[in-house]
């Protein structure tokens, strides 16, 4: 079971313009300006490596589900367990 958790910011961004961004597991920064075309095509790269995953998974005989951090736990949770049990 592979289970890729996002948040509602990572899988449709609503920041724009001038911006510092932060990854919070080495705390190194990158500036850059977010426009409509720049998030088009983030939303573009993480479809097609979110297929990727799922795609690697299968073949390696692994179920797989994505979920969003915006959702309730107890319902991700629930979603997973029926996912196991198909």
């Amino acid at each position: 079971m592979l289970v890729q958790t996002l948040s509602g910011e990572e899988m449709s961004p609503e920041m724009q313009g001038d911006k510092i961004l932060e990854d919070p597991e080495s705390s190194s920064t990158i500036r850059t300006y977010l426009t409509g075309k720049v998030k088009s095509r983030y939303k573009e790269k993480l479809e097609d490596h979110t297929s990727e995953i799922e795609e690697l998974a299968a073949e390696n005989g692994a179920k797989y589900i994505n979920v969003s951090t915006e959702k309730d736990f107890f319902e991700s949770f629930f979603d997973i367990w029926e996912l196991i049990n198909k």
